[in-house]
């Protein structure tokens, strides 16, 4: 009696409940002429192969950029950081070799250019940095409330150093509104 009314009653109650009573079940992939799926594959390649396959039928995004043909160029991308000229002089006379981080006493040598990076290099840098840095949040401050802000990174993966202890990146602090504050030497 208890097999009876757990078939009749209770195992349509729980499919409804459950919601499988409308599901279909998944169909087999299918054979073509009886082979392995493998076989469909090795089909479709000599379709491609003979040149029998139409390009009417291939889908909208078929692998070209998708600005080709209307005659506009690329968006531009939106830089990391902005700046002007008057921040890439400041920046220059605190970092430059005999400049404020150099005639500290002690100076403060990894924060000073090296002698061969010259004020043009800094500017190609920060050009350079504005697109293809990497961003990382600024952290805590010693009074653990988080500072506004971000760093990029950047770094050419040149030969050449940026700094006098060797360094061959950019440390550059952004404030929160978008802004450059420096940009100093960084061992990447």
């Amino acid at each position: 009696m208890n097999r009876i009314l757990l078939r009749a009653v209770l195992i349509p109650v729980l499919f409804s409940l459950l919601g499988l009573h409308g599901r279909k079940r998944k169909k087999p992939r299918t054979r073509s002429e009886g082979r392995s799926n493998e076989g469909d594959s090795r089909k479709a390649d000599e379709q491609l192969n003979r040149g029998a396959v139409d390009d009417s039928d291939a889908p909208a995004d078929s692998g070209k950029p998708k600005d080709e043909g209307n005659g506009q160029p690329p968006p531009k991308k939106k830089p990391k950081f902005e700046f002007d000229e008057d921040m890439v002089d400041a920046t220059w006379e605190k970092h430059r070799p005999g400049g404020y981080y150099d005639s500290q006493k002690p100076p403060v040598k990894n924060n000073v250019y090296h002698k061969d990076f010259t004020k043009d290099d800094l500017r190609a840098a920060l050009l350079d940095a504005q697109q293809n840095g990497v961003d990382r949040p600024r952290g805590v401050n010693s009074d653990d409330i988080m500072r506004s802000g971000k760093y990029v990174y950047w770094n050419p993966y040149t030969d050449k150093p940026t700094g006098v202890n060797g360094q061959t990146g950019l440390l550059i602090p952004v404030a929160g509104d978008g802004n450059m504050k420096t940009a100093y030497p960084f061992e990447s």
